[in-house]
């Protein structure tokens, strides 16, 4: 296996922790505001370790990586935001929120796929089935827990 799975598998081992940490944290009594800045800050913190360890100045790409990265970086602390919210409500739990936070790859896919010209390289039909099954496991597993 390459370094980009490792790197895959590894991040989604970690956010696989971090779901049932997101929820206790969430049902302590933390604000949504609270989680974000728990969440927020140190990722800060990381992003400057990395910088360091790298021994590089940040560098945004230009003018190009800012128009790109900005928004990345707002809709990625709004979507954290909804999963914790989602973690917090009433009836909200590991179980139904994870599943359905994680059909984010389903998008990421379709858009690749659509925009980035990730169609040349993609077996288009592979992709349709596997899409199907992920959106199929996302209501079975909400439908499991809405009793």
């Amino acid at each position: 296996m390459n370094g980009a799975i490792w790197f895959a598998v590894i991040a989604s081992m970690f956010y696989g922790i971090a779901g049932p940490l997101i929820e206790m944290t969430g049902k302590s009594g933390t604000s949504l505001g609270g989680l974000v800045l728990l969440y927020g800050i140190p990722l800060v913190a990381v992003g400057l370790g990395l910088c360091w360890y790298e021994g590089q100045s940040f560098s945004f790409g230009g003018q190009r990586g800012i128009a790109y990265g900005a928004p990345m970086g707002v809709i990625l602390g709004i979507a954290f935001a909804l999963v914790c919210a989602a973690f917090s409500a009433p009836g909200g739990n590991t179980v139904l929120a994870v599943p359905l936070a994680s059909m984010g790859p389903l998008i990421s896919v379709i858009l690749a796929i659509a925009f980035l010209g990730a169609a040349e390289k993609t077996n288009i039909w592979l992709a349709i089935v596997g899409t199907t099954l992920i959106v199929v496991g996302g209501w079975v597993v909400t439908i499991s827990v809405t009793k």
